[in-house]
């Protein structure tokens, strides 16, 4: 027996209150499923990655989040071409070496640059703490023929 169209009706309207909580149990239990703590394994940077992110997000415009350590690299990438921090250009495959005295290799990129050409960019750098910060004025300038920063 065939109750027709509304039959097929209350069906659609059951499956789907069927499948919307579904949908909220399962956010339910991946919500309350977080570990107390950083919640990392034992030799994980991700712990570190995600306050590395929250302090950039936190920080006030215009202000470094973190400074530039004594051991970090700076590599500026503009107009396509990396370049040092005595803006001589450099080769990507030079910058894979680990540094000597473990510090971190911070690309620096115009603000105005393309999103796709800042990861074309970071891509290039084979890297294990690459930190990517934007140009200030002042070596926007120098970079495009002003002066000394």
């Amino acid at each position: 027996m065939d109750d027709g169209p509304a039959g097929h009706a209350m069906t659609e309207i059951a499956l789907a209150l069927a499948m919307g909580f579904f949908c909220l149990m399962v956010l339910a239990l991946v919500s309350t499923g977080t570990p107390e703590g950083d919640g990392q394994a034992p030799g994980s940077r991700t712990g570190t990655a995600a306050r590395a992110v929250e302090a950039l997000a936190t920080a006030p415009a215009g202000t470094a989040a973190e400074a530039m350590r004594p051991s970090d690299r700076l590599v500026v990438f503009h107009g396509g071409r990396f370049l040092g921090a005595d803006r001589r250009p450099l080769e990507p495959a030079i910058l894979d070496a680990p540094a000597p005295d473990g510090g971190r290799l911070v690309l620096a990129v115009d603000p105005a640059q393309p999103m796709a050409e800042v990861l074309a960019a970071r891509r290039r750098l084979a890297a294990d703490e690459l930190v990517v910060t934007p140009l200030d004025a002042a070596w926007l300038a120098v970079l495009e023929g002003g002066g000394l920063p």
